[in-house]
């Protein structure tokens, strides 16, 4: 939009404008970028940063113990959805894995529904198409087969929102914990119900730690900075992840070695 646009407008019809034309943008990247990409080169990052020297070098650093990388949508959901797409890996032939997911996912269910008054019709409807999809796993062959299978976008999203409620519920089991982590927050039911259950709303380290804690699950970020140095690592939960992810500013992708 042009400045004059801009000068002729009112508050209402500058929110109006400024929405369609996030929308608009939305709706370009989905027509354009897959849930959930085929694995690429880590190496080939190197080509979206072209105007950053000292991202190329944290990249090619990262290359000493990384390989590839699966690219996840940039829709503001890309940490559940990178985060789901590497947990299910590790689910494929490995049963005790999936029961005791499934076993993370009825306590989410439980706590929310008896503990925490949500509406048990639309948490059970999050959490037993999580689970039917979880015991479909066995079928699955290899990663290609899951990725196909959570490609579709309405189902993906089911996915997404459970990781959501899953993350939710712990910051709500230890309220005064997490409180002190987020001092701008006036309470960690309206943080949750604002900034971690909402689709599109994306991640902070604090409901990463929740998230982890949640599931039991380690994950270990990579993180591309625009400073020199090593790519900082994070460990949330404890130090022994299955899952690597990889952060640049404002999105996240699944790392391999």
């Amino acid at each position: 939009m042009s400045g004059s646009m801009i000068d002729g407008m009112d508050d209402q019809q500058l929110d109006k404008a400024t929405q369609e034309a996030r929308d608009k943008i939305s709706r370009e990247i989905a027509q354009t970028i897959p849930l959930i990409g085929e694995k690429t080169q880590l190496q080939s990052l190197v080509n979206d940063f072209s105007d950053s020297e000292m991202f190329q070098n944290q990249i090619k650093i990262l290359g000493e113990n990384y390989t590839t990388v699966v690219k996840i949508r940039p829709d503001g959901n890309c940490f559940y959805r990178a985060f789901s797409f590497a947990l299910f890996e590790t689910l494929i032939e490995n049963k005790e894995k999936r029961e005791q997911l499934k076993a993370k996912y009825l306590e989410t269910r439980t706590f929310l529904v008896e503990k925490q008054n949500y509406p048990n019709v639309t948490v059970d409807d999050f959490y037993e198409q999580n689970v039917e999809f979880i015991d479909d796993i066995e079928n699955f062959k290899n990663s290609e087969e899951l990725r196909a299978a959570m490609s579709d976008e309405g189902f993906a999203n089911y996915i997404v929102c459970f990781l959501r409620l899953i993350a939710s519920a712990e910051l709500q089991s230890q309220p005064d914990f997490y409180m002190n982590f987020l001092p701008d927050v006036a309470s960690i039911q309206d943080f949750c119900r604002k900034d971690v259950e909402p689709l599109g709303i994306d991640i902070d380290h604090v409901v990463i730690t929740a998230l982890s804690t949640g599931l039991s699950v380690p994950v270990r970020v990579a993180c591309l900075e625009q400073r020199e140095g090593n790519p900082q690592i994070i460990d949330f939960f404890n130090e022994e992840a299955d899952i690597s992810l990889l952060f640049r500013p404002g999105h996240y992708d699944v790392l391999y070695k």
